[in-house]
Order: C-alpha cells, then sequence, then structure tokens
C-alpha cells in the first residue's frame, strides 16, 4: 500500500514539474518566435551594401556622433554572424527533439 501512495506522489510531482516546464518553454517559444523578425531584419542588413557604407562611414570618422557615443556592434562582423549562427543552431536543436518527441510518440 506505501508502495502505491509513493509511486502516485512521484507521478503527481513530475506531472505537475512537467506541467510548469511547457508552460515556460510555451512562453519561450512565443518569444522566440517574435524575434525572429528581427533576426530576419539583421541577416538583411549584415553585408548588405547599406552595411557596408555604414561600416566605412564609421571607420572614416564621418558621423555626426563620437564614437563612443554609438554603439555599432551590428557593424562588427562577429556580432550578427554569431546571432544568426546561434538562432541556426537553436532552431535545429528544436527540430531534433521535435523529432525525437514525435517518433517516441508515433
Amino acid at each position: 500500500m506505501k508502495d502505491a501512495i509513493e509511486r502516485i506522489k512521484k507521478g503527481e510531482e513530475r506531472l505537475n514539474r512537467a506541467v510548469r516546464a511547457l508552460e515556460e518553454v510555451g512562453k519561450a517559444l512565443d518569444l522566440y518566435e517574435k524575434a525572429q523578425e528581427r533576426v530576419r531584419a539583421v541577416d538583411g542588413y549584415y553585408g548588405s551594401s547599406d552595411w557596408f557604407s555604414g561600416l566605412e562611414d564609421y571607420d572614416a570618422g564621418r558621423l555626426d556622433v563620437p564614437r563612443e557615443q554609438l554603439p555599432a556592434g551590428i557593424l562588427s562582423e562577429d556580432a550578427a554572424y554569431d546571432m544568426l549562427t546561434d538562432n541556426r543552431e537553436m532552431a535545429l536543436r528544436m527540430a531534433e527533439l521535435a523529432g525525437e518527441i514525435l517518433r517516441r510518440e508515433a
């Protein structure tokens, strides 16, 4: 009898923790989905003629704002590339996990 009670308690705890985790993942996926518009905008800008022009003007000091007052991480090659790579790796991770879940439930 005690074993059955413990199994039920453990099962209930697992269920409740899983429900909370899935709620959090759902919220995170909503944020991720909304972020994709910004990711696409960075992807379109990075390496474009506007990007090269901005980089040239920034490097030459032709902007009306002192360099120390203008955050310009978007002009670095690494920042945008790393973000785009991270986005792709996250999408691949989600696809692999989704495949595992769907195969297990089939």
